[in-house]
């Protein structure tokens, strides 16, 4: 008896921590779904860095090879490609996805209204259809 008590308590003694470490953490559902808090970067810009694996981002060399979309409670922003300071002072659902050597993928938007997405209730989500499977080659082989 005394043996599975101690037995009993051993399990316990491991299995808590760990459930309660566990509880803890948050559950990704959604891939493409932005993560607040988003950076403000000027008048009506903000910034995520979503990861999106196979995404082609804008660059000085390529500017509009981006496909990634951005949805706010599932309806398109946009135009895409859009100049940063445009993206600033004009905002109104502008965005673009882009990269330099210096700040790697970076997503700057606005909102479809100019209010902040970190307080307007609004989910925001990327999707990139063209976005190219990373592993796929490696499954062909």
């Amino acid at each position: 008896m005394k043996f599975r008590v101690l037995a009993v308590t051993a399990v316990l003694a491991v299995y808590v921590p760990f459930a309660l470490y566990f509880a803890r953490q948050p559950v990704v559902q959604d891939e493409g779904l932005l993560q607040r808090p988003f950076p403000h970067q000027g008048l009506y810009s903000w910034l995520a860095r979503p990861l999106v694996p196979g995404s082609l981002t804008d660059s000085p060399d390529a500017p509009r090879a981006a496909t990634l979309v951005v949805l706010e409670d599932g309806h398109p922003l946009g135009p895409g490609h859009t100049e940063l300071s445009e993206i600033t002072y004009n905002g109104s659902g502008r965005y673009r996805y882009w990269s330099s050597p210096q700040e790697g993928r970076i997503l700057v938007f606005s909102t479809s209204d100019n209010s902040d997405p970190n307080t307007n209730g609004r989910t925001y989500r990327i999707v990139d259809p063209a976005a190219h499977e990373p592993y796929s080659d490696a499954r062909r082989r």
